[in-house]
């Protein structure tokens, strides 16, 4: 048995220290990472993770249905020794920064499996369910005022991605009104990456300047997903609490910290929020950023297993008319249909994108020019069936070309397959005929 590897570098830090197991699966499955906290759930040695299931065949559909959907995947494990009844598990999936895989974070019903603070455990709950920066705010802002009772609260998330400056987003308690906005080179805590607490330990620290004075005690709590810090949290105590309860609440605010960030990184919303949105909101394909990071990896995965990578350029044909034949709305229409059919048509790990205004891109491991001209063959069939029609009245039919470029055929640089594929589309417009599939001349 192959022992599977840990997340022991840099920017995995914080999932390996948490206590909610956390998974990285490959292609269908297979256990690629594993932290310290599922280790001890799932063992060492390397799995996939579905056989661990009772329905394995149906495990890999539903969690490529929760990675599109962000709705939980309840799953149930087999009961523990000297126990009769099963463990029950909520597992949440969502892509790896850099397309690097598929990251399964598993929320126990209880805390039997990961020893969670009280309380702890329903706030991360929560937090997977948030679907706005404002949601994600209420949420930190409700379970914190109960974790650290007698305290007040600010919350502080970003309003636009990258420019280094956090906005108040929320509060509670009689300190919860703040205006200041925070640049993240003035926070101790965000320059240092962790907690930074005053009036706790007895250390003598450096005072926060986003903190007024005459505040005794607080602690200025970092909101990190993986390597990224996506917010702070000041938590504010007018009275200094007792020392008997002073390194209670300064290790439960590091405990969160630590705990949320799992959960932080796998959020649409924290990814949005950074400028790093992996769907497209008119289609709810993968976007355009998400291929230029994805495919570079993906490539290097081939090439270490010696396999083919397919990547395709997709347009429908008739999308220039479209427009004025039919009208914005209903041409918007066309491209939610044609898009629940590239959705439709992806397998396994395949990966389907709105790129850009008129132009699609799948992307399609282990697969070579002969299979990838049949099968994408079978795409353009559902496409010429595709019937539509705008208040009653039939809408034009539709056809799909296709550009191709193989790796590594073609090349094995993502850049150079992206754009080769795009040239051989063009190619496969300019003949004339709709619905053509033309693989490029440098294969």
């Amino acid at each position: 048995m192959v022992e599977v590897a840990s997340f022991d570098d840099a920017s995995g830090a914080l999932i390996e220290k948490a206590r909610l197991p956390v998974l990285l699966l490959g292609p269908d499955g297979v256990i690629l990472r594993r932290n310290a906290a599922a280790r001890a759930v799932f063992g060492a040695a390397s799995a996939s993770f579905p056989d661990l299931l009772h329905d394995p065949e149906g495990a890999r559909s539903q969690l490529l249905r929760a990675a599109d959907s962000a709705l939980p995947l309840e799953i149930a494990l087999p009961p523990a020794q000297g126990e009769v009844a099963p463990r029950r598990l909520r597992a949440y999936a969502n892509l790896a920064p850099q397309g690097a895989g598929l990251l399964l974070l598993i929320v126990p019903e209880d805390d039997r499996l990961t020893g969670a603070d009280e309380g702890l455990l329903p706030m991360l709950h929560d937090m997977t369910t948030a679907t706005t920066a404002e949601a994600l705010s209420g949420v930190l802002c409700d379970h914190l005022s109960r974790l650290f009772p007698g305290s007040s609260g600010r919350c502080y998330l970003p309003q636009k991605a990258q420019d280094g400056t956090l906005h108040p987003m929320g509060g509670w308690g009689r300190l919860a009104l703040a205006q200041t906005v925070i640049r993240q080179l003035d926070c101790w805590a965000l320059r240092r990456g962790g907690v930074h607490e005053v009036g706790f330990t007895g250390q003598i620290k450096p005072p926060c300047r986003n903190i007024e004075t005459g505040i005794p005690s607080y602690i200025c709590l970092p909101l990190r997903a993986q390597s990224a810090v996506v917010g702070i949290v000041h938590l504010l105590f007018e009275t200094a609490p007792a020392s008997a309860d002073r390194a209670a609440i300064a290790a439960l605010a590091a405990a969160i910290s630590v705990e949320s960030g799992p959960v932080l990184g796998m959020s649409a919303v924290v990814q949005a929020m950074l400028g790093q949105p992996i769907r497209d909101n008119e289609t709810g394909l993968f976007s355009q950023s998400f291929v230029d990071e994805m495919l570079p990896r993906e490539i290097l995965r081939m090439r270490r297993a010696g396999r083919p990578l397919t990547v395709a350029t997709v347009c429908i044909d008739q999308m220039p008319a479209l427009g004025e034949k039919i009208g914005a709305e209903a041409r918007q229409s066309v491209v939610r249909a044609f898009s629940q059919l590239l959705l439709a048509f992806r397998q396994g790990s395949d990966v389907a994108s709105h790129y850009d205004a008129d132009r699609f891109v799948l992307v399609l491991p282990d697969m070579n020019a002969e299979q990838a001209r049949k099968r994408l063959a079978t795409f353009q069939d559902t496409v010429t069936a595709l019937r539509l029609d705008e208040n009653g009245h039939p809408m034009p039919e539709i056809s799909a070309s296709l550009g191709v470029a193989i790796f590594p055929d073609c090349g094995d640089d993502a850049a150079d397959l992206l754009r080769l594929s795009a040239l051989a589309l063009d190619k496969a417009r300019n003949t004339g005929s709709s619905g053509q599939i033309v693989i490029s001349s440098a294969c």
